[in-house]
């Protein structure tokens, strides 16, 4: 995901572990910390076979497909978190008797995808975080996925002005300004990001072939809690 996202091709990883591993989500996690990563824990749930008129024990990877539909039927903004899961009917028991609470905070503070059941029966995520817990920032799958599609946006509007290859002139960086303006007006009223500030352009001192855009922007951070 990494050496994709680098040649433009953005990408996010949902690692699901079969039922037979025996080890900790948090060895997982902590072997490959990486905001495009996410662990989906539990790795054994159960699923209701209507062939068989019974349900079934299937392993993490069908929780990692189940993430993975999540998020793609949502905006890029929108995480996993407190999110419901559907298509399965429960934990399985082996797996639910060591989900307590000091250990889900664990499992989630080291950058496990851990889903639960809540007292109304219900599948939920208890926080859609990445691998990589050493900022706010990529912890937050949202924040990474919504970046992506910023910079996939303002990449694509460059590249249909075609303006590469064509002569520099006075008001080069002047349009491009205004269409990186116009991609960032466009990310706030889709609520990818919240606002930018600062947008500024020139020609690289000492490369008369190159113009920087330069600004800053903040993200559409989620609300992971609520306090009363």
């Amino acid at each position: 995901c990494t050496a994709s996202s680098a040649d433009g091709f953005f990408r996010v990883g949902i690692l699901g572990i079969d039922t037979g591993f025996t080890g900790t989500p948090v060895t997982v996690a902590q072997d490959v910390p990486s905001p495009r990563l996410m662990v989906a824990w539990p790795n054994k749930l159960l699923y209701y076979n209507t062939f068989t008129n019974q349900a079934v024990e299937v392993g993490g990877q069908y929780l990692a497909a189940a993430y993975a539909g999540r998020l793609v039927s949502r905006g890029v903004q929108h995480g996993l978190t407190r999110k419901t899961v559907t298509g399965f009917a429960g934990i399985a028991s082996a797996a639910l008797a060591a989900m307590s609470k000091s250990a889900k905070d664990t499992w989630s503070s080291a950058g496990v995808t851990v889903t639960e059941l809540t007292r109304s029966n219900a599948l939920i995520v208890r926080h859609g975080t990445s691998t990589d817990t050493s900022s706010t920032a990529a912890r937050e799958v949202s924040v990474t996925r919504a970046k992506d599609q910023m910079v996939r946006m303002v990449q694509d509007s460059i590249d249909g002005a075609q303006i590469i290859g064509s002569p520099l002139t006075a008001t080069s960086v002047t349009q491009i300004k205004s269409i990186v303006g116009g991609v960032l007006e466009n990310c706030k009223d889709a609520e990818i990001i919240v606002d930018y500030k600062d947008l500024v352009g020139r020609v690289r001192p000492g490369n008369p072939q190159l113009i920087e855009i330069k600004f800053e922007y903040r993200p559409a951070w989620p609300l992971n809690y609520i306090l009363v």
